[in-house]
């Protein structure tokens, strides 16, 4: 019996299981390769306003805060120079996926209260 076939079967298997985690779950939190995600209830253009007057807020210094093709994307550091990227990318007309990137370190806790702040301003 041949290993190669067997070992290529189970590499197979593995990477339908990776790919699977990767996947996007139902609005909500959901935190995929070190970016938190939730689903706002809310057009894109509201949101990323929302989420420019957030990081002002909070003090963070703003690298950049640039439209993209649907939402927006904005990149922050704080005063221990963590780099915060905020986007948001509008889904449909009422709803928005927003993604908050904290490194180094992807601090679950910046990046939970980088959202509240976002939808305490919405």
């Amino acid at each position: 019996m041949n290993a190669i076939p067997v070992r290529l079967s189970l590499l197979g298997i593995v990477l339908s299981l990776a790919a699977l985690t990767a996947c996007e779950s139902a609005p909500g939190l959901d935190k995929q390769f070190g970016v938190y995600y939730e689903y706002l209830h809310a057009p894109a253009g509201v949101v990323a306003e929302a989420a420019s007057r957030a990081v002002r807020e909070m003090g963070l210094q703003v690298i950049s805060d640039e439209p993209t093709e649907n939402g927006t994307k904005i990149v922050t550091r704080n005063s221990f120079n963590t780099k915060i990227i905020v986007t948001a990318k509008g889904v449909g007309p009422e709803s928005t996926k927003v993604g908050i990137r904290v490194f180094p370190g992807e601090s679950e806790g910046l990046s939970l209260s980088v959202m509240s702040k976002i939808k305490s301003n919405l």
